[in-house]
Parts: C-alpha cells; structure tokens; sequence
C-alpha cells in the first residue's frame, strides 16, 4: 500500500468515515482523495486522513453536506495541501476559509461554489494569502460574493488563469473594470459570469483588455445587446 498516491471513490452512500480513516492508516503515502458526494462522510474522515496523510496534496469533497470548517482547519493544519473542492459543502462558512487560507502550503486551485454562506471575507482572504500561486478560483453559485472580493482577486492573483463567478448576482461591471489595470488581463483564460449582474458594455471594455481571455461564458441576454 506504500505505493498508493491517489485514491478515488464513488460509492456515494456506501462510503464510511470508517473506511476511508482505515484507509489512511493502512496507506499512508496519499497525495490526492476524491470522495465527491460521498454523502455518508463527515469531518471525521477528512481529519483523521489529514493527521495521517503528511502528503496529501489534493482533496474533493465536493457534495458532502456533512463537511465544515473543521475538515479546511485539518487540511491547513497537517497537509502540504495545494487544491481543494467543496463545491456543495454548505456547512462551509467564512472563518473556515480564513482557516485554509492560512496552510503554510500554496494554494493553486480553490472551488468553493454553491457553499452559499461564504461572503467576499472567504474570496478576499485567499487572495491576499495565496495571490503569488493561485491559478483557479471557482465560487459560483455564492449569492453573497461581490465586486469588493473580485477587484481584490483579479488585482493581486499573478497567476490567475480560471474564474468562475457563474451565478453571483452581485458581480457586476465594477469587477470586469478591474481587468484594465491588473495582471489578470494577461493572465485569465477562463472567465464566467453567467448569472451575474454585467452589463453589454462592460463586456465589451473587457474584451478590449482581457488579452488572455480563451473562454467567456454569459448570460443570452448579455450576449445579445454585447453583439448591437
């Protein structure tokens, strides 16, 4: 089991906290755990395998209802860890962002959409920590994120490549304005706004400095006045 890096389960209801902490104490060379919508998992799981994973790297748990703060504060506590999915997990609030942000690792890829309690206190403080290797930042579907966070992302991310903001009603043109000034312009690839609260202009003084941009996904309604 020594050889073991990457471990992956789909079993959805019929993976235990039990068997994933048996899991990591009979292999302890793990560098990635992908566990999505495994919902029978709980912190429990998370914390055990961190304090036994020294390695760990990677994790998704995305999906799992049962997930909080206590599972990002072992992750940052015990694990060199550099990508994180919790896509779904709603317990998830601000303070345990703050808790990731604070690993000693760097953070490279960061999902954390539809955990609808996060504020602009989440985005801002992964920014600040983790601007010199953050490349992807995923927050869709997080009513509570706004321009405040956003400016401060696409101002200080040097590597920045992958936003997702799909679905964030209080993103507007304040953020894509941001772009003109900023590395992100050169840097981000990827960039989607479907749902948020930009307007045809907007998108179009965006599109005149965003020289990276590969990939821009918007509402219909966006997309048709952006084409007058």
């Amino acid at each position: 089991c020594d050889r073991l890096r990457v471990l992956k389960m789909y079993d959805y209801g019929q993976v235990s906290d039990e068997s994933v902490v048996e899991l990591a104490e009979r292999c302890q060379r793990v560098q990635e755990l992908s566990v999505p919508s495994c919902y029978s998992l709980s912190d429990e799981a998370v914390i055990n395998a961190a304090g036994l994973w020294a390695d760990l790297k990677r994790i998704d748990v995305s999906g799992i209802l049962f997930i909080s703060d206590a599972a990002l504060k072992a992750l940052a506590s015990f694990c060199p860890i550099e990508e994180v999915r919790v896509c779904g997990c709603r317990a998830v609030t601000d303070q345990g962002v703050a808790e990731l942000s604070a690993c000693k690792s760097r953070l490279r890829r960061v999902d954390v959409s539809c955990c609808d309690r996060l504020s602009d206190h989440a985005i801002r403080s992964l920014a600040k920590r983790h601007a010199p290797s953050l490349e992807a930042l995923q927050a869709a579907n997080c009513p509570l994120v706004g321009d405040d966070s956003v400016v401060e992302a696409v101002t200080l991310c040097e590597r920045l490549a992958l936003l997702n903001l799909n679905n964030c009603p209080a993103v507007t043109d304040v953020s894509l304005a941001a772009f003109a000034n900023a590395r992100a312009a050169m840097t981000v690839t990827d960039l989607w706004l479907r749902g948020a609260s930009v307007t045809a202009g907007g998108v179009q003084r965006l599109l005149s400095v965003a020289t990276a941009l590969q990939e821009l996904q918007l509402s219909p309604h966006v997309v048709s006045r952006a084409g007058e």
